[in-house]
């Protein structure tokens, strides 16, 4: 895809100052889908390695106290559906 080219001059500063807090936002978000992905993938790995079964996984988690995982988070790590 080729761009037009603009000379920074014509785009007003406020603008310029809105476009870059939008890549701030943009790049703190992919760098928390990226977290989330690793944590994710750290949490099926021992959830294999461990062998843990829903209701070991759901006490697991009231220990630590954090929410067990709704439905579709178990569906997604075992690979149901």
């Amino acid at each position: 895809m080729i761009f037009p080219a603009y000379d920074r001059a014509d785009v007003p500063e406020d603008q310029r100052q809105a476009n870059l807090e939008t890549v701030r936002r943009v790049r703190e978000v992919v760098a928390e889908l990226v977290d989330a992905e690793g944590r994710r993938r750290r949490a099926e790995g021992l959830i294999t390695s461990w062998s843990l079964d829903r209701d070991e996984l759901d006490q697991a988690a009231a220990a630590l106290g954090i929410p067990p995982l709704q439905d579709e988070e178990w569906d997604a790590i075992t690979g149901f559906n």
